[in-house]
């Protein structure tokens, strides 16, 4: 009797995962890989959403220093090649023997930003990842738009409709502004 129990334990032993424990692993690993999907395309939008107001929150700095600070100011976003961040320079007199930088915002190390050309009602594209850089500023009066162009090695671009595209795994934004105003807003 004993050696018959012994050969009916060991068949036990082996007789594998029933069907119901297969489906319970199976909705438990469904469920991680759902959860982590969410909490990715969370991270990847909270993202975009930081390098778009970033770049918003530059230009609002540069518009309230141009109007109340001796000076002039211009924003400048660029590709910084020496680590492949976007990266947004406040300048103060851009171009004289007293320039300086007084502000650098780090605005992102991926995705995209693209300005279109006026003279081509936005035809033609410029990326900053190109090369190009974007010029912003204002007057000291009104805080009006004095100066929106894409810098190029072609020279400089007038920006059509006041539009600064973005694009980070396939997320879409813009920053529209306002020449006459100089105001600007986040448009989905």
């Amino acid at each position: 009797m004993k050696e018959w129990d012994f050969i009916v334990n060991e068949q036990n032993k082996n007789r594998g995962f029933s069907l119901i424990e297969i489906l319970v692993t199976i909705a438990v690993l469904a469920i991680v890989s759902v959860a982590s999907m969410s909490i990715y395309s969370w991270i990847k939008s909270h993202r975009f959403k930081s390098m778009v107001e970033n770049v918003n929150d530059a230009i609002s700095d540069t518009r309230s220093r141009t109007t109340t600070k001796e000076g002039s100011y211009e924003l400048v976003i660029s590709k910084n090649a020496s680590d492949g961040n976007f990266i947004a320079e406040l300048y103060q007199n851009r171009g004289a023997s007293n320039e300086r930088i007084v502000e650098k915002y780090t605005i992102s190390k991926k995705g995209s930003i693209w300005c279109g050309d006026k003279a081509n009602n936005g035809a033609t594209t410029y990326k900053v990842e190109d090369g190009n850089n974007i010029c912003i500023a204002f007057s000291k009066l009104d805080g009006s738009i004095t100066k929106m162009v894409m810098e190029t090695a072609g020279g400089n671009i007038v920006l059509d409709k006041g539009i600064i595209n973005f694009n980070y795994d396939g997320l879409t934004r813009k920053i529209k502004m306002i020449e006459l105003t100089g105001k600007h807003y986040i448009e989905k």
